[in-house]
């Protein structure tokens, strides 16, 4: 009985290492088999770039040519691409019939002009790069990085200043809220965290830190714009809403009064300062 057991494990060791090297086998066939390999670039498909052309997301995958689909990391490369910062997302899978490579790529749409100090011995992306885009989450995209023919065509409207470190945090939210404002933003300036500065259409606002008065000192910023026909706008040095219930217009003096401001909704107090 117990040589027929140890006769039985035997012939199981045997079966466990005929099918290990026949599945090595197979492994080694199908890599070495002409047509699983991806031979040349044609055999990428990218999908989902607009931006960015095929050849520039190509140039980003480091593949080289002819290499076994079975040898191709989905993963690895997907991880290169999204580190590359106009793309976001990236998703890559096999096809072994046809022989191919598929590549989605999610890009970041730019919405903004950044224009950053340079913070010295840093390891941000930015530290060695003063000018950039933001897309709608607040990512950096450094300027250097698109090629020359797409750096043309982006001209976001809407500028910002100050490092991304400031204002990072908010500006999801910061962005959402001008944008269902319905106030033309040109400038946002974050450069003193104290004072969040914007230049609008009716000229420069104070709107103090940013917090959740945010949405009620755009409102009133809206109410405001009967303003523009009742005075200069060169006169007016900048409006104050840091107390969106007690709205002021800080005015220059110039030898001739400025006339008062009549049937604003909200009503600002004017205060007028020397003309510099």
């Amino acid at each position: 009985m117990r040589r027929n057991r140890d006769f039985g494990q035997v012939l199981k060791a045997i079966w466990q290492t005929l099918s290990l090297s026949g599945l090595l086998a197979i492994t080694i066939w199908a890599m070495t088999r002409p047509s699983w390999v991806l031979r040349d670039n044609r055999q990428v498909a990218i999908e989902g770039n607009s931006l960015l052309s095929k050849p520039v997301i190509l140039s980003r995958l480091a593949l080289a040519y002819p290499q076994s689909l079975l040898q191709i990391s989905p993963m690895a490369i997907a991880q290169t691409l999204e580190s590359y910062p106009p793309i976001a997302d990236a998703k890559v899978a096999r096809r072994l019939f046809p022989p191919s490579l598929v590549v989605q790529v999610q890009e970041r749409t730019p919405v903004a002009v950044a224009i950053a100090r340079l913070i010295p011995n840093s390891s941000t992306p930015y530290s060695k790069a003063s000018v950039g885009f933001l897309d709608s989450r607040g990512a950096w995209i450094p300027f250097e990085s698109y090629p020359a023919q797409v750096r043309q065509r982006l001209k976001p409207q809407l500028k910002v200043l100050g490092s991304p470190e400031t204002y990072r945090a908010y500006w999801s939210s910061l962005y959402q809220k001008i944008g269902q404002s319905g106030i033309e933003v040109l400038e946002i300036d974050c450069q003193d965290p104290s004072n969040l500065i914007l230049k609008t259409e009716l000229g420069t606002v104070h709107l103090g830190p940013y917090s959740e008065r945010l949405t009620k000192q755009l409102h009133v910023l809206a109410q405001m714009s009967p303003i523009s026909t009742q005075i200069n706008s060169r006169q007016i040095d900048y409006i104050d809403l840091k107390n969106p219930a007690a709205p002021l217009v800080q005015m220059y003096q110039k030898e001739t009064e400025a006339s008062p401001v009549q049937n604003v909704p909200t009503n600002p107090k004017i205060i007028k300062s020397n003309l510099q």
